[in-house]
């Protein structure tokens, strides 16, 4: 079973909507980015969503307000009082390819996958709903066993090892990003 060298540790996701953000921090300590918190991720990613998203900016600016005039800190996401730390508790985020220097790619195939893990390089897949880390495969007859970090369940993690890729291209809006 190729694997990349050292793949990172299983990351759990802190809240039941931040799969990205551990995926992200999975990213990182791979990479040897620099570490963020899952709450410094989610909300920088909550934060540029309000730019381009009305219903998410309206919501933004309302969570923002509230803490203002109430005297309301976040505390780090810690303040569970915090409007700004519910919102971006509980808001779904898609991955930030571009903070940690990823790629999106066009029709991943078994080759792509292959050539990404066989030159240590980690693989990020996802779907409308989830995101996950791959970080080895097995040839599976004519389909490949992608091996993955599933940070679902919150708090726990690990909920799959293992994702076929044909099952995985055959789920609505999967996208893959590659790090090379």
């Amino acid at each position: 079973m190729p694997t990349v060298t050292n793949p990172p540790a299983l990351v759990p996701q802190d809240t039941p909507a931040w799969c990205f953000a551990a995926v992200e921090q999975m990213v990182r300590a791979f990479c040897g980015l620099p570490a963020a918190t899952q709450y410094e991720i989610a909300r920088r990613n909550t934060e540029a969503l309000a730019t381009v998203d009305p219903q998410v900016q309206e919501r933004w600016e309302l969570a923002q307000t509230l803490d203002q005039s109430g005297g309301i800190v976040e505390q780090g996401g810690a303040n569970p009082h915090s409007n700004v730390v519910r919102l971006v508790s509980s808001q779904w985020n898609a991955f930030d390819h571009t903070t940690t220097n990823g790629h999106f790619v066009k029709g991943l195939t078994a080759d792509i996958v292959r050539d990404e893990i066989d030159n240590n390089r980690v693989v990020v897949i996802g779907t409308e709903h989830h995101y996950y880390l791959v970080y080895g495969y097995t040839v599976n007859g004519g389909d490949l066993d992608l091996h993955i970090l599933d940070p679902w369940p919150a708090g726990r993690g690990g909920a799959r090892t293992r994702i076929g890729l044909r099952e995985f291209l055959a789920m609505p809006a999967c996208v893959a990003i590659t790090f090379g």
